[in-house]
């Protein structure tokens, strides 16, 4: 049955390159360094993430520039699994069981990665702080008034993905799925230690 394939080739994926592989996280970790850099226009990689990447090219800030409206990166389905693992999504983690009761499961390969997959990252700035329920009616209290603020929107698939519920310590509950830029950004800090790419690559373990 077209379900039972469906499971399997999810499960299987799952294991190989996202939170079921001892390497999931590692395997992802360059690109979030990647865009981390790129968010905050700067150029100062921590050298230890630059086992990851080519050191000629991100260095050289004629081939890696900073200063950009718009970036286009291409890969394989793997590897954008594998990003989604390093940035620690958690509505995607799964407990597959070996006789595939688990019909309903928070990832489903088609529907994350199909053909032409395509995953949007949107800083939008605005004049002000944004109401985080802008489906009420708008008051003086909370509408967008004084110091400009930015923020992260995530679209997968044409789908708004809520920040909120993927890092909860980091980005508040909006209606809009949207995420607070600074407090994003300092999500993205903690997330090299996490990958623990020496252990996940080089331990042997795998």
């Amino acid at each position: 049955e077209w379900e039972d394939y469906e499971y399997y080739n999810s499960w299987t994926w799952y294991n190989s390159n996202m939170f079921g592989s001892p390497n999931g996280r590692a395997m992802g970790a360059g690109w979030v360094e990647e865009f981390k850099q790129r968010l905050t226009d700067s150029n100062d990689f921590d050298w230890n993430t630059l086992a990851l990447q080519n050191t000629t090219l991100d260095t050289n800030p004629t081939y890696f520039p900073v200063d950009q409206k718009l970036y286009f990166d291409f890969s394989h389905d793997s590897i954008i699994t594998s990003i989604f693992t390093a940035l620690g999504m958690e509505q995607f983690k799964t407990n597959f069981t070996v006789d595939g009761s688990l019909r309903e499961t928070n990832f489903q390969l088609s529907k994350v990665v199909p053909f032409a997959s395509q995953t949007y990252f949107e800083i939008i700035e605005c004049d002000g702080e944004v109401s985080a329920n802008r489906t009420e009616p708008e008051t003086s209290s909370n509408s967008t008034t004084g110091t400009p603020n930015k923020y992260v929107h995530m679209i997968l698939n044409d789908h708004t993905i809520d920040l909120s519920k993927n890092f909860p310590e980091y980005c508040s509950p909006r209606v809009d799925g949207w995420c607070e830029f600074d407090s994003f950004v300092k999500y993205l800090d903690t997330l090299w230690e996490v990958a623990d790419f020496e252990e996940a690559c080089f331990s042997g373990t795998y």
